[in-house]
């Protein structure tokens, strides 16, 4: 079997990224399930080989996979998804957390053992997001509705995110406004009215100093920032300076 290195991959922890869907050139996820003794330490290191740490057990690990390395670990995928153990002890259990905390001189590290380890493709995962957000939904509406209509309608919701993505991707555009927001939750305002939105906060902001324009705003006028204030900037700024026609 062929050895895989950590490095080579650079799995990177979901926990550790701002994982905004759609927004990210993941294609699955790679969980496993691992005993795990971390290094921790207040204060200075202890003599060699004293401080021995707490194990953790059964610990979930969550990491995004790109499609390049979903094409390196291919090779050791069963049919029911699970990863060859030999491969993922050879990715993960060298991966052991050394000490940092204190001085350094203690030597002491960490410990890993992989007990098995399975992938999650996107879609499964958006079915797993539609289903979390379906039962987040009912619990804050007392569960008036079945929650297959939840579904429904967290399915419905994602299908608007993805195609406002799309056109936010094909526009150059990669924040989504409160308008956006709204558009993903209730379908309103119409997706083009929603990118128009976006396209005029794009050019606001970084053609034409808006941010330093709000804040001339109050100083002149002696006031509190509001909503009201911004809009009434942005307003401005596009009847002085309309952005161009072709500008996205």
């Amino acid at each position: 079997m062929d050895t895989i290195l950590p490095q080579l991959l650079d799995l990177t922890p979901l926990a550790s990224v701002n994982n905004i869907r759609y927004n990210s050139p993941k294609v699955a996820e790679l969980r496993i399930t691992a005993d795990r003794r971390d290094v921790e330490h207040d204060g200075y290191c202890s003599d060699p080989g004293d401080d021995v740490g707490e194990w953790s057990y059964d610990i979930c690990e969550r990491y995004i996979l790109t499609e390049g390395q979903l094409q390196s670990l291919k090779q050791f995928i069963q049919e029911d998804l699970s990863v060859n153990i030999d491969a993922l002890r050879k990715l993960f259990d060298s991966d052991a957390t050394g000490c940092h905390c204190g001085s350094g001189y203690c030597g002491y590290n960490g410990s890993r053992i992989v007990k098995n380890g399975w992938i999650v493709y996107k879609e499964d995962l958006e079915k797993e997001d539609i289903q979390i957000k379906a039962k987040h939904m009912a619990q804050k509406d007392g569960n008036k509705k079945s929650l297959d209509d939840y579904v429904a309608i967290a399915t419905l919701q994602e299908n608007r995110r993805k195609d406002l993505w799309n056109v936010m991707q094909k526009k150059g555009l990669d924040r989504m406004s409160k308008q956006a927001i709204k558009y993903i939750d209730n379908g309103y305002p119409d997706i083009k009215n929603v990118i128009k939105g976006m396209i005029e906060l794009k050019w606001c902001f970084e053609h034409n100093n808006m941010n330093e324009r709000i804040h001339e705003y109050i100083e002149n006028n002696k006031v509190s920032y509001t909503p009201e204030i911004f809009e009434a900037v942005k307003k401005k700024i596009l009847k002085e300076n309309p952005y161009p026609e072709g500008f996205f």
